[in-house]
């Protein structure tokens, strides 16, 4: 019983009969698996428990931490979202008729034509799922689910702490779920229940339960919902029909749940790497002490030591300096200095850590090697994905299939709901593009080639302006055809020099370009 308290009172995990009671429903979601996502969760935000402090010591001279820590969850979720998302573009394509301009600018692309209602509701949605993506992902591989629930403006980004797992398909994938909103005033704690019940003869229905919780009460009593504006203009309860999927989407962390196959979650990126965490922690604590603890020492003979104040000479007013000490009981005080030098095992204990990184990082789906630890520099990762870490680039490619895949079901969803709720007749032939950066490409290699090209006649210079310089198409071309009129040589030998050139031609155009509209009573300038 304990325990639920704890995680209701430090989530939105709510586990009550009398709510599952007020809605008919009980949730299919057992203990084990809300315990798990709750451990994932501390130990991707450096709370693991064997971080905390477990003597009378450590409370006393080690607050908050009975270890030190790699901080190793952190690193690897972050690595594995960098490496699904970096240079992500989304594109909206309104049938094969109308051509977009694909740029290296990060940004949409926009027809001529003023986008519909419908359109714009997409594409202000590819804006924000294209800025939180990086976020998302990671979240996503820490505590292996993340629901996308669209709230009218935008969406929700929701993790288990935010939901309740009610029904699965044949398929294990969500089709009834309660969403948790609370609201603190005061004391009181206000909860509006949101469930989303999608029947298997497309009967969609939504209904909404308001509860309040006072003081330090876990008992949680029924109110109307419109106890607060908030939720006034919420309806109690609607029904939809013939309706496919539901009204959000569940993204799932692209592995096994071995914890609780039939509750339609995923499982953590290092669900199966817990024993090992503590362990290189560990490791990486008794490095760092030994390192601290390996000052040199040296003994003098208590005589040489003022008997009143140990931090002097005896005799003069001078401090001793920190490393030495005082000769210990058992030392042969007829030898007046004694150094001490521990010897350290930095090498060993590091070899030790990264055979941990190894074994880690291949459980959490990486090619071996890819995570080295460094006294100097730290923790690092590789700087390039060869060809031959196929772990690491499959890995990838399934988080990124499952980015796609959901992405592409949250747009339809906002379709549909732009349809339902604003009454917003569909554009047809909508459709939205993904490009995702090749891993196992090198940028600097790539540049080389690319000059290669250049300065055989091969490859256009606007083209490597783009994709190497971050120009767009029209700035590239205007750069190059400026530069031939000032006389740019085609074949200059040191082509770095020359786009250094088209560049700076490209700025000067520029300024005399405002200098003729801010001043035109000055004439035209030469070209």
């Amino acid at each position: 019983m304990e325990i639920l308290k704890n995680l209701l009172k430090k989530s939105n995990y709510i586990d009550s009969d009398k709510v599952f009671k007020a809605f008919g429903v009980s949730p299919c979601i057992s203990e084990n698996m809300k315990q798990h996502v709750k451990l994932w969760d501390d130990i991707y935000k450096n709370q693991a428990p064997w971080l905390q402090s477990e003597t009378v010591f450590d409370m006393l001279y080690n607050p908050g931490k009975a270890l030190k820590s790699l901080n190793l969850p952190k690193v690897i979720t972050s690595e594995l979202s960098r490496l699904a998302t970096f240079d992500l573009d989304i594109t909206l394509d309104k049938g094969k008729e109308q051509s977009q301009e694909k740029t290296n600018t990060n940004k949409i692309t926009k027809t001529n034509e003023q986008p519909t209602e419908q359109e714009q509701a997409v594409l202000n949605a590819i804006e924000t799922i294209k800025d939180e993506a990086p976020q998302i992902v990671e979240t996503l591989t820490a505590v292996g689910t993340v629901i996308l629930k669209p709230n009218g403006n935008g969406f929700d980004v929701l993790t288990p702490f935010d939901f309740i797992p009610i029904a699965v398909d044949n398929k294990n994938n969500l089709t009834s779920v309660i969403f948790i909103d609370k609201i603190e005033r005061g004391k009181d704690t206000f909860i509006r229940l949101e469930f989303h019940d999608l029947k298997d003869n497309g009967d969609y229905t939504i209904k909404n339960k308001a509860f309040l919780s006072s003081g330090r009460s876990y008992d949680l009593k029924e109110i109307p919902l419109n106890s607060l504006d908030d939720w006034a203009e919420i309806q109690e309860e609607t029904t939809f029909y013939n309706i496919e999927s539901p009204f959000f989407v569940v993204l799932k962390y692209p592995q096994a749940n071995n914890i609780d196959e039939a509750c339609g979650l995923g499982v953590s990126c290092f669900a199966n790497s817990i024993e090992q965490f503590e362990d290189i922690d560990v490791a990486y604590t008794r490095l760092v002490d030994e390192i601290n603890s390996s000052n040199k020492i040296v003994f003098v003979s208590n005589f040489a030591i003022d008997t009143n104040n140990h931090d002097v000479l005896r005799g003069k007013n001078s401090r001793l300096p920190n490393y030495v000490m005082g000769l210990e009981f058992g030392v042969n005080e007829e030898t007046t200095i004694h150094e001490h030098n521990p010897q350290l095992q930095t090498e060993v204990r590091k070899s030790g850590i990264n055979a941990l990184l190894g074994y880690i990082g291949y459980q959490c789906g990486f090619s071996n090697g890819y995570f080295q630890f460094n006294e100097k520099t730290g923790l690092t990762t590789a700087t390039q994905i060869e060809a031959d870490q196929q772990r690491t680039v499959q890995t990838i490619s399934l988080l990124r299939k499952v980015i796609e895949t959901s992405i592409r079901k949250l747009f339809d969803i906002t379709l549909t709901m732009s349809g339902i709720f604003d009454n917003i007749r569909a554009s047809e032939n909508i459709e939205i593009s993904f490009y995702f950066k090749d891993i196992t490409a090198n940028f600097e290699e790539d540049r080389q080639r690319n000059l290669q090209l250049v300065e055989k006649n091969i490859l256009p210079k606007w083209k490597y302006l783009v994709e190497f310089e971050g120009y767009t198409e029209t700035e590239a071309k205007q750069m190059v055809s400026e530069a031939n009129k000032d006389g740019g040589s085609e074949k200059q030998d040191d082509y770095g020099n020359q786009i250094e050139q088209l560049q700076k031609q490209y700025v000067e155009g520029n300024k005399r370009a405002t200098e003729e509209t801010e001043e035109p009573d000055k004439g035209i300038h030469e070209r």
